[in-house]
């Protein structure tokens, strides 16, 4: 079954109370009409028939309730003498369970039956089939015939195989909506004396029905018939978003009886709009027939082609006057487009010539369209289209069923990867048109294309090629995490995920000169020597040789090479320090935008450690200040201090053990090129010295030693030690 979806309804339905859902399954393990059909496993019944039984006939005895169908073919009806009402607070609702098939085709007789007279209303059937192959020789009616109360909806289901007579006869009553369906296939013999040897998949008789988002097709004679000769004269009725198609299938019969796809006759104030008519056995639509006037018709933004006589009909001989046919295509039609016998005949911004199908079955617009503007503004509920699509996109409505809805415009992503130049994993979120485009660098289009204001993720691998993730070069923001990248797509981009060789130590600088202005830096490298500013002596500390910042504030920074390491993913420091005084901000080492250990800070809110020690680092969008507070240093006795970050977490160390962490998963920030200075911070217009405090042993790693390698780094105070400048400054406490 075809289950087709639309997003207009203009019925309101009530909504259940006290709700009770009882089952059906006769394919069911243990189902029996001798249960109550309570449960689904226990006490499931084996009948429709059953399940109504149970909730009774009385007026409004079923609102509220469900019964839920499980799959099978059932060899009986629904039908009035059976089947429960609702009230107009709460519908009685019969449906399947989940997505399964549930056929309703008796041995004999008709497979569902409403009437008027026994007052069932507000009832709700959703999901069935209704399949008339046995339907008896002398059915009058058809496969479903209705004639009800108020509050009928019928959504979700199919008629097929009608045998004889019609799919759906509607005779007079209260306004039903049928929604959600299809009808099709059949002899749809007419088992009456003279006339027209076939009926009709769709016989509406009555007045105010509303059918919706249906598909009509593989009939012999007129796919709608909106038609009676006994008033009331069936009016206003909407018939929208409908697909009819391949009927008058016995052209030479439609010929004789005035075929068509639809046909609106009697009554008038019919409406039929967002709907494709196509390859029809005779003309598309037609408007005639029946008793009294058939006035004021509206036929608008509809797709009428390929039919094989005309597009729409207005017989002569019959008192029609005011249809109105605005905004619909009349393309391709044999005989022509409108042949008009009314009176009072309104044609606006129809389209004739060819419109441009996207092809085949489907009769959207290509951009080539000029049939995609141009439209007459029409009020609700002529504002929406076929798709449920708001009209109008452009400047004006556009023609036929569907607006034209310009493609989004779509970017290429491309990334790349450096050291290694390929074989770099990326995991790209979400998927781009082309599917999944994650996989090893090079990534590039036409795999990777995505629609304009797609906001893209790209994570790469922490390592590749024995190498770590570095840094993101291209128009990256930082993500979550700092091996991710996330941008909108707003112009074709290129991403390059860079990576290094790890080195390790990086600088060293144990200070054991004990005199002079240089230290040396003793890492592998061996290339980030300090130089020692003016003012600053030499001290010891427990027979280390320690140097002794300058109290008075006199010294100047000297000139040295900046320290040219990434630590984007990852970095420790390490040092041994004894502070003179734990007032103010006392620099240990500070690195401009990168990272920072200090031991102690102001009493300012901008601190966010109140005087304790400080530990940080400055993220990749230069806005978020990652940091650790620590204890009050002794000024006694010296403290081996360490600070790690691995990626995820930044972790404060005190004398080899952890002391406070926090998850960052941030990406740091090394755009600026800048060395380190220690015992003093010139990033403000008041620089922060570390006054007469003493520094030694200080090493910098390009990863996070483990907990097992920072215990093992403070067995003791013995270490050599130095307090240098080498530049930089930080834009921020």
């Amino acid at each position: 079954m075809k289950k087709l979806l639309f997003t207009l309804v203009f019925f309101a339905w009530a909504s259940s109370v006290d709700a009770t859902t009882y089952y059906v399954g006769k394919n069911v393990g243990g189902a029996s009409d001798a249960h109550g059909c309570t449960n689904d496993t226990t006490d499931i019944c084996l009948t429709i028939a059953r399940g109504f039984a149970v909730i009774g006939t009385t007026n409004g005895a079923g609102a509220g309730h469900t019964v839920k169908i499980y799959a099978g073919t059932y060899a009986e009806s629904i039908s009035y003498l059976q089947i429960p009402t609702g009230t107009s607070s709460a519908q009685f609702t019969v449906t399947i369970n989940g997505s399964d098939s549930v056929v309703i085709m008796p041995a004999t007789g008709r497979p569902a039956t409403l009437n008027q007279g026994f007052n069932k209303g507000y009832i709700t059937i959703d999901g069935l089939i209704f399949d008339g192959t046995n339907i008896g020789p002398t059915e009058a009616y058809g496969v479903v015939y209705v004639q009800s109360g108020a509050g009928i909806k019928f959504t979700n289901f199919e008629v097929r195989n009608v045998a004889r007579m019609n799919g759906i006869l509607i005779a007079k009553g209260q306004p039903i909506l049928f929604q959600n369906f299809s009808v099709h296939d059949g002899a749809f013999a007419n088992v009456g004396t003279g006339g027209n040897p076939y009926t009709y998949p769709i016989y509406n008789r009555g007045s105010n029905h509303t059918f919706e988002n249906g598909e009509i097709y593989n009939a012999p004679s007129y796919g709608v018939h909106n038609y009676d000769t006994t008033a009331p004269l069936p009016a206003g009725n909407t018939y929208r978003s409908l697909y009819i198609h391949d009927t008058c299938t016995d052209a030479a019969t439609c010929a004789t009886w005035a075929g068509a796809g639809i046909l609106l006759g009697s009554g008038g104030s019919n409406q039929l709009y967002n709907s494709i008519i196509a390859n029809n056995g005779y003309d598309g639509v037609s408007v005639c027939c029946g008793a009294g006037t058939n006035d004021n018709n509206l036929i608008y933004g509809n797709t009428i082609t390929g039919n094989d006589r005309y597009g729409i009909v207005i017989y002569s001989g019959y008192s029609i006057d005011g249809t109105q046919i605005k905004n619909t295509i009349l393309y391709n039609n044999t005989t022509g487009t409108i042949l008009n016998g009314g009176t009072g005949t309104v044609e606006a911004t129809n389209f004739t010539t060819d419109p441009t199908f996207v092809g085949g079955t489907d009769y959207h617009l290509q951009v080539t369209s000029t049939a995609k503007t141009g439209g007459t503004t029409l009020g609700a509920p002529f504002n929406v289209d076929k798709d449920g699509v708001a009209r109008p996109q452009g400047a004006t409505y556009a023609i036929g069923a569907y607006e034209y809805i310009a493609a989004a415009a779509t970017w290429e992503l491309v990334v790349n990867s450096i050291n290694p130049a390929s074989g770099a994993a990326i995991t790209v979120s979400p998927n781009s048109n082309d599917g999944d485009c994650s996989g090893n660098t090079p990534i590039s289009s036409p795999n990777c294309t995505f629609n304009d204001g797609t906001f893209v993720t790209l994570t790469a691998a922490a390592t590749a090629g024995g190498n770590d993730f570095t840094s993101w070069t291209g128009t990256c923001n930082s993500g979550p995490g700092p091996n991710v990248c996330v941008f909108t797509m707003a112009s074709d981009k290129t991403q390059t995920a860079n990576y290094s060789t790890p080195t390790g130590n990086v600088l060293t600088l144990t200070s054991g000169e004990g005199s002079g202005t240089n230290l040396n830096d003793t890492s592998p490298g061996g290339t980030h020597d300090g130089t020692l500013t003016a003012g600053t002596t030499w001290g010891t500390y427990k027979g280390v040789n320690t140097p002794v910042y300058d109290t008075t504030h006199t010294g100047s920074v000297a000139a040295s090479a900046g320290l040219s390491v990434h630590l984007t993913n990852a970095f420790t420091l390490r040092a041994w320090a004894l502070p003179a005084t734990t007032t103010g901000w006392q620099a240990i080492i500070v690195s401009n935008y990168i990272f920072w250990l200090y031991s102690s800070t102001g009493t300012a809110a901008t601190s966010g450690c109140d005087g304790r020690v400080q530990a940080g680092f400055t993220s990749a969008s230069s806005t978020i200040y990652w940091r650790v507070c620590g204890p009050i240093l002794s000024t006694t006795v010296a403290t081996r201090l360490g600070v790690t970050y691995n990626g995820d977490a930044l972790i404060l160390y005190v004398n080899g053990r952890e002391y406070a962490r926090i998850t960052s998963g941030a990406q740091i920030d090394d755009s600026t090129s800048s060395g380190v200075s220690i015992g003093r911070s010139t990033a403000w217009a008041d620089p922060e010295f570390c006054d007469g405090c003493k520094i030694w042993d200080l090493r910098l790693d390009d990863r996070a030693l483990t907990a097992t390698e920072m215990a093992a780094d403070a067995p003791s105070s013995s270490s050599r030690g130095g307090m240098m400048a080498m530049g930089g400054t930080r834009a921020g406490r």
